[in-house]
Parts: C-alpha cells; structure tokens; sequence
C-alpha cells in the first residue's frame, strides 16, 4: 500500500483511500 504511488492509479484507487 505504501508503493501505491508508484503502481497504477487505477489500481492502486482502492488503496489510496486507505491510506
């Protein structure tokens, strides 16, 4: 979840909100 940065934002959409 902390390299949701750097994946994708479509899939990392879901775990942005978390973050």
């Amino acid at each position: 979840m902390q390299t949701s940065v750097k994946a994708p934002a479509a899939s990392t959409t879901p775990c942005t909100v978390m973050e």
